[in-house]
């Protein structure tokens, strides 16, 4: 699960880079920010 978490970042992260968007969830300085990120993925 932790494979695809990852995969699934890098996806939404080099599509936000290439859109030049503010990514739609903020990174947290605790590190606790994976949680966060994985929200855009509901977009499938």
């Amino acid at each position: 699960m932790s494979h695809w978490i990852l995969i699934q970042i890098e996806y939404f992260e080099n599509i936000a880079e290439k859109l030049h968007l503010t990514f739609v969830a903020e990174q947290k300085t605790d590190g606790s920010n994976q949680s966060r990120i994985i929200a855009p993925t509901s977009m499938n």
